[in-house]
């Protein structure tokens, strides 16, 4: 074949790719032809976020491992397909039937190993969303991430303030009850959680003191190189964590106070993550009530950011935080968006009562 016949069937095939993309569009062009666009990993978190589609996040994840990879952009990934247990409902199925159809990620099947009982309900289709089994697995996954070197501050903070609020329930239950036999079961579990929540929070600590150095001060970590969104989840959560352990006449493990966290996450999701003030703000206020800090001049702030914002705020996602505080009456929830929680609140803090009460609250709720 001479060069001018190359050409020609080079031009040839230019033109009908052309055409192709013109009446097929660009997708079709690049199924056909077995390519694969190059994967942004902010488009697919995004995708995943919204609710509108996770595989192409977990996908990216995969093939993240499979070449080897372990960077920011990997451990961000991991980070936001586990939280999705928190935004589609507790489903641990999402979550553990990607694991095991995936032989790329099979490390984080050994999550199965440290509560090989919790998994074994997994298996036989018995556990309920939100559930004590669902979530205990999905801290397993967190600690096999962790083992691993794939878990970022977010998903340490996540881990430590969910580990820390299953030893504050233990805690509480063990503390409420009369019978021997409960007091050494909630006694052990009290134990264990509380010695692992511990342990994730020591390593965000010490994540979060190498990257304030420069002045000593929490407004470095604005600085530190993490996406504005896995900021906020880890020092929210890791903040959280530290009033669970007052709440449970523990020392902080914080080289700053929570309340000192919490302001700097207020003000920053203000401004660059808004999507995350108005969870950051309630956030603040139940930690509050599980430090047993609550009273009318530490909620000011928190309380008076969340009714400032529900009364601009008219339009609001059925699924959304703001949904869940006004709904909490009616909607069963457990945890801090529990009817208990912001009743409690609202009994504290009057201007949060009056709120509610122009947004469908009744008095007699606050009974």
């Amino acid at each position: 074949m001479n060069e001018a016949t190359q050409k020609k069937i080079i031009i040839a095939v230019v033109l009908i790719v052309l055409i192709f993309g013109v009446l097929y569009g660009k997708d079709r062009v690049i199924s056909f032809f077995k390519l694969t666009p190059k994967k942004n990993v902010e488009d697919v978190i995004k995708l995943s976020n919204l609710g509108t589609d996770q595989k192409p996040l977990q996908d990216f994840f995969a093939e993240k491992v499979k070449a080897g990879k372990n960077d920011d952009e990997t451990q961000v990934a991991l980070m936001w397909i586990t939280h999705r247990y928190f935004d589609n409902g507790g489903d641990i199925y999402e979550i553990y039937d990607y694991v095991n159809s995936h032989p790329e990620i099979a490390f984080l099947k050994e999550a199965e190993t440290i509560h090989p009982e919790v998994f074994l309900l997994i298996k036989e289709k018995k556990v309920k969303s939100y559930d004590f089994p669902s979530i205990v697995a999905l801290l397993a996954y967190f600690e096999i991430a962790d083992k691993n070197n794939y878990a970022n501050l977010g998903m340490l903070g996540l881990a430590a303030n969910k580990y820390a609020e299953l030893a504050f329930n233990s805690y509480n239950a063990g503390n409420a009850t009369n019978v021997p036999a409960d007091e050494i079961r909630f006694s052990r579990l009290y134990k264990e959680f509380k010695n692992k929540s511990i342990s994730f929070s020591l390593k965000a600590n010490k994540y979060i003191i190498e990257r304030t150095k420069i002045t000593g001060k929490i407004n470095d970590m604005e600085n530190a190189g993490l996406r504005d969104d896995t900021l906020l989840v880890g020092l929210n959560q890791f903040a959280s964590a530290q009033y669970f352990y007052k709440g449970m006449d523990l020392p902080f493990l914080s080289v700053f106070t929570p309340d000192e966290i919490f302001k700097f996450n207020v003000d920053f999701s203000r401004r660059k993550y808004i999507r995350l003030y108005l969870f950051t703000n309630y956030l603040w206020a139940t930690s509050l009530l599980n430090g047993k800090s609550a009273n009318i001049i530490t909620l000011s702030t928190p309380l008076n950011n969340i009714t400032e914002y529900g009364r601009a705020n008219k339009n609001i996602r059925p699924e959304g935080s703001l949904s869940r505080i006004i709904n909490a009456k009616t909607n069963g929830e457990n945890g801090m968006f529990s009817f208990k929680n912001v009743k409690d609140l609202a009994v504290i803090f009057k201007p949060f009562k009056t709120w509610l009460i122009e947004v469908g609250w009744k008095e007699a709720d606050f009974k």
